[in-house]
């Protein structure tokens, strides 16, 4: 606690050099200190009879918010060390001295003690009184540095204090943990928050540690130097109080004590009713007069942990949570006076948030206090993001006495509830263990696990002293929505059950999201002010004003933020709808801008809101109660009737009795096409409540309309809604006089030449200056993790007729998932910047390209639309392609269509040139697509994506974009290893994609890197070519290819080679 502290009059008038204010009990040392730098660290073997220090410096500071040291120069480039993380203007890392005068007051005791506090040091400390080392160095990275002062100063005499600073790394533990670490809070010099001496009684409490109980049971161990036969009076009432309940005094005290009392009026803390009581404690001699009081700020609560259900106060929990990872852009430093802590827990709560995760560090207390008000779980962890547990012993020292710090300093925080040994851990996990035992007798009423995940067997499953597990992926299956959202069929009616299969303990899912939002340049000038420069958002402003794009930059980060809202909504709803799942952990709510510049936040570093999402609208999905819809798509036809069986999560702490929902389908205009009510009925405690089954009639809708479905409850605050699309299911498209061409072939220019419209699909293979495309965003930053295919979603121009017929917002939402997931875009950096382009991706930022969807020019006198997004095919099965072909149509054939931006036909040429055939898979990692089994390189190879968890059979199919006299295959199958080496297939051929003729069963290719042919018995003729594969080489359930070629016949040599009446005739 910091304590109460009052100015005494006599001393205002001393001199910050000569004296200090008396502050009840304690000198508050801030102000002006002498100062220096030591970069060649002499000052230490030189000692005192050499000390200088010419300079002078504010404390509780760092250096660098005083701009000492020397300043931070950088020639800007887009490149991963500009972009890397924010940048002290004036970075110092080694040894710093600060020396200042104090005067001790006439009136200190001589029987008390005087202990120096400095709250928090980064990262080892030392201590001199008029040159006389004080104690050992200390160097807790996460509680106070405490020193003995008694005997080095005597009342009313004038001493100087000397503190020799060192941020260098003193254990071996590594510069990634959050608690040391250039990338967030920076390896910053000085102290900051409590800075004083307090002068305390020798007969006092040395430590006290309070276990509290929702009944108001307290268990207190107190120890200390007590006297013979002295007593503690502890005493009780709510902040504010004017009343105090005292319980029974404690007699006859020991070296140490544990004693439970009970207070009966108390009421429980917890996230909904943060009740808090200041307790107070005091020494008693035999006579009963005080020699010592402590003072403690506490609430009543049970966290504890039955089966897979985390429960405080016995009532089941779900943490709604976020990590916090020792960004403070503000300062440099971690908060340690309190308003930005206060920020941070006002702003978690608007957002329906109730828990934060502490990555790898612990906070200052002004962060639990914060915490305790606001009702907040918090997890907090050791310094610790090490690959070596129980392999290393000078950090195996530092992390056992670091915890037990810990625990002494903030145990009694209501809430402090979750401890973790730290982030993504490998090494002895024995030793683990057992650490997790030693801490769990020092804080039994605290829930442990031995690692925030790991990339190791310990992530696949808990450990046996662990009370609850975290994870991406258990053994039994993926638990968060990033590992295959891209990847799977858009739907709101599935859940992590599987996940859950393999544990018996709470799961609580680990550093869900990760989408990256394009950076937003407008939070740039909010560092003017702050010792830290972001240089990744200067070289992104300087980047994109060379390329003439500074304009799109608030769209880019508006568009990109709606995706990844999206994103988030569907991972905390897809959580929620999972029975037994204890809570998850974002990554997170704001941006990160360590590890090469991650914005994956709605709001950015300093916790402001970017415009994307509204906290009321992130609560409609994350609160304590929140309606859900169990949807088998988002995209619907008009020949359908819409379904969707509603559920409820409710964590509110109390059943909800007599409770009515409605829901209702809106048109974009406001009105109500579709409504139902539920009768009131009683909701438990817990999700998976049914509310009921929600029915709507389609077939009015003859256009394709956008709509919305809302949920509502018997107040404002428990509403979700979701957008559905509705598409007519017989509304071919005029293409009577249509001219299509899937590449700038002769024909096509020839007809652009003639000045006709052309719509021009090219295939993926055609798009010479390609960019893959995808539906999430990157993941967490485009340079920490490079050679990522894809974007960060699109921006839409709305307004552009061709969205007549296909309804969209200007981001890129679930309908777009079958269009993008993997796509091509083609890059029109250069061209004439008049050209539309109603459809464009938002580039990766360490590019700043302009990939692009869809656009339109002039050609000569033609007049050319152009998609690269593939709506050809299935278009029985792709109903989203389908509409968007149609609206494409509906455009070029329009009588407004008369494109303004103007390409040459060399231009459009080296943008789009021709191609004879598309690969595609059912399957394909983003690293290993379906397209590097055509493109000529057998060292590139297509491969099924081995983190879905899914098994063959799987498929690859040519599109050889018109019907040709086939043969049969050529494939090389990969020559590095076995690993997906095709054995058993089969071979299928389609004149149109759905109508399927089995050419080849029963086939087998050796397991070999040469070459292979499977020829057919007799010709055929085709345009759809599909290669079946049932089982692998070794059986791994996987398959790959590195090279795959249809073998074509002479299409002029007989005319009707490979025709098969009812099949391709």
């Amino acid at each position: 606690m910091k304590p109460l502290r009052t100015i005494s009059s006599a001393l205002l008038a001393c001199t910050l050099s000569t004296c200090l204010p008396l502050l009840a009990n304690s000198l508050d040392l801030s102000g002006t200190w002498k100062f220096s730098l030591d970069a060649k660290d002499l000052g230490l073997a030189a000692g005192p009879s050499t000390w200088d220090f010419p300079d002078t410096i504010n404390l509780p500071g760092s250096t660098a918010a005083q701009s000492k040291g020397p300043e931070f120069q950088m020639d800007l480039k887009l490149d991963k060390e500009t972009m890397n993380r924010l940048r002290e203007r004036h970075p110092y890392v080694g040894p710093a001295w600060y020396q200042r005068e104090i005067r001790v007051p006439d009136d200190w005791r001589g029987d008390h003690d005087s202990i120096l506090i400095l709250e928090r040091v980064l990262w080892e400390s030392r201590v001199w009184v008029d040159k006389q080392p004080v104690g050992a160095p200390q160097n807790s990275l996460s509680a106070p540095h405490r020193y003995d002062l008694t005997g080095y100063l005597k009342p009313g005499q004038t001493h100087t204090l000397t503190l020799r600073i060192d941020n260098r790394q003193m254990v071996p533990i590594g510069d990634i943990g959050h608690a040391y670490t250039a990338g967030t809070q920076t390896i910053w010099n000085g102290v900051i928050g409590d800075l004083e001496i307090q002068q305390v009684p020798k007969a006092r409490i040395d430590d006290l540690r309070i276990m509290t109980r929702s009944d108001g049971t307290m268990k207190i161990t107190a120890a200390g130097d007590f006297p013979p036969r002295s007593r503690l009076s502890v005493s009780i009432s709510e902040p504010g109080a004017t009343s105090t309940t005292r319980m029974p005094t404690v007699k006859d005290l020991g070296q140490s004590k544990t004693f439970v009392a009970r207070f009966g009026a108390a009421k429980p803390w917890s996230e909904l009713s943060p009740t808090l009581y200041q307790l107070e404690i005091q020494l008693l001699d035999e006579d009963g007069q005080p020699l010592h009081q402590l003072t403690r700020t506490i609430g009543f609560r049970d966290f504890t942990a039955k089966g897979r259900d985390l429960l405080i106060n016995g009532q089941p929990t779900f943490l709604r949570g976020n990590l916090e990872c020792a960004i403070f852009p503000q300062t440099g430093h971690p908060d340690a006076e309190g308003p930005q802590w206060e920020k941070i827990m006002q702003v978690s709560r608007d957002h329906g948030l109730n828990h934060l995760r502490f990555h790898s560090w612990c906070p200052p207390e002004a962060a639990f206090e914060a915490a305790d008000r606001h009702g907040i779980y918090l997890q907090v962890e050791l310094p610790n993001w090490t690959f070596e547990m129980g392999k290393n012993p000078p950090a195996d020292e530092f992390f056992k006495a670091e915890g037990e710090r810990i625990f002494r300093e903030y145990g009694h925080h209501p809430s402090f509830v979750m401890f973790s040994l730290g982030n993504e851990l490998k090494g002895n996990l024995k030793h683990m263990d057992a650490l997790i035992g030693h801490f769990r007798e020092i804080a039994p009423d605290m829930l442990f696990t031995s690692t925030s995940y790991a990339f190791s067997p310990r992530g696949l499953l808990p450990g046996p002293e662990d009370d609850f597990f975290i994870t991406q992926r258990s053994k039994s299956g993926w638990v968060r929505g990033q590992g295959f959202l891209n990847t799977t069929f858009p739907s709101t009616d599935t859940d992590y059950a599987e996940g859950l299969e393999c544990l018996e303990i709470p799961l609580v899912t680990h550093e869900v999201g990760q989408y990256v939002v394009y950076p937003n340049l407008a939070e740039l000038p909010k560092y003017e002010d702050t010792p830290l420069r972001s240089t990744a958002l200067e070289v992104i402003k300087q980047d994109l004003e060379a390329k003439s794009l500074l304009d799109d930059a608030e769209r880019f980060t508006r568009d990109s933020g709606k995706l990844a809202a999206l994103l988030y909504k569907e991972d905390i709803e897809r959580a929620l709808r999972t029975k037994g799942l204890a809570g998850i952990q974002l990554l997170q709510l704001q941006d990160f801008p360590g590890q090469s510049t991650a914005t994956v936040g709605l709001l950015d570093a300093f916790w402001d809101s970017k415009g994307v999402i509204t906290a009321d609208e992130f609560r409609q999905f994350s609160d304590a109660v929140v309606p859900l819809a169990r949807m088998e798509k988002f995209v619907w036809e008009n020949s359908e009737t819409f379904t969707a069986d509603l559920e409820l999560a409710n964590f509110s702490e109390l059943p909800l009795d007599a409770v009515g929902f409605s829901a209702r389908l809106i048109a974009p205009g406001g009105e109500v096409v579709a409504e139902q009510a539920f009768d009131a009925r009683r909701f438990p405690l817990g999700n998976g409540l049914e509310i009921g089954a929600f029915r709507a009639d389609l077939s009015a809708f003859t256009r394709p309309v956008q709509l919305t479905l809302e949920v509502s409850g018997p107040s404002e605050d428990i509403t979700n809604s979701w957008p559905i699309w509705v598409y007519p299911r017989n509304a071919p498209a005029a293409e009577k006089d249509l001219i299509i061409h899937r590449g700038t072939t002769e024909e096509c220019m020839a007809d652009l030449a003639a000045g006709k419209s052309v719509l021009l699909l090219p295939p993926s293979g055609a798009v010479r200056k390609s960019l893959p495309a995808r539906f999430i965003p990157v993941f967490w930053s485009p340079l920490h993790f490079p050679n990522q295919p894809g974007t960060l979603g699109a921006t839409i121009e709305t307004d552009h007729p061709l969205w007549n017929h296909f309804p969209t917002d200007s981001h890129t939402n679930w309908q777009w998932w079958e269009l993008t997931a993997t796509s091509t875009a083609v890059d029109l950096s250069g061209v004439d910047a008049s050209v539309a382009k109603p459809f464009r991706f938002i580039d990766k930022y360490d590019r700043n390209a302009l990939p692009t969807g869809i656009f339109e020019a002039r050609v000569g006198p033609g007049k050319l639309l152009v998609c690269t997004l593939d709506v050809e095919s299935r278009p029985d099965e792709r109903i989203v392609a389908r509409q968007l072909k149609r609206a494409l149509i509906q455009r070029i054939q329009s009588s407004d269509f008369n494109p303004s931006g103007v390409l040459s036909p060399s231009q459009l040429q080296e943008l789009i040139g021709e191609t004879s055939l598309v690969v595609t898979a059912s399957s394909a990692h983003s690293t290993t697509p379906a397209s590097h089994a055509a493109d000529g390189d057998p060292t590139t190879l297509w491969h099924t994506d081995w983190t879905t968890g899914e098994k063959l059979p799987a498929d690859l199919t040519i599109d050889l974009l018109g019907p040709k006299p086939i043969l049969g295959l050529r494939c090389t199958q990969r020559k590095d290893m076995e690993n997906g080496r095709v054995s058993a297939y089969e071979v299928e051929v389609s004149i149109d994609g759905s109508k399927w003729l089995k050419i080849a069963t029963n086939g087998k290719l050796a397991n070999s890197g040469n070459t292979q042919e499977i020829r057919f018995k007799d010709p055929i003729k085709a345009r759809y070519l599909r290669l079946s594969i049932l089982r692998d080489h070794g059986n791994r359930g996987f398959a790959s290819m590195a090279e795959i070629e249809p073998l074509l016949g002479d299409p002029g040599d007989v005319r009707d080679l490979g025709i098969i009446p009812g099949f391709n005739d």
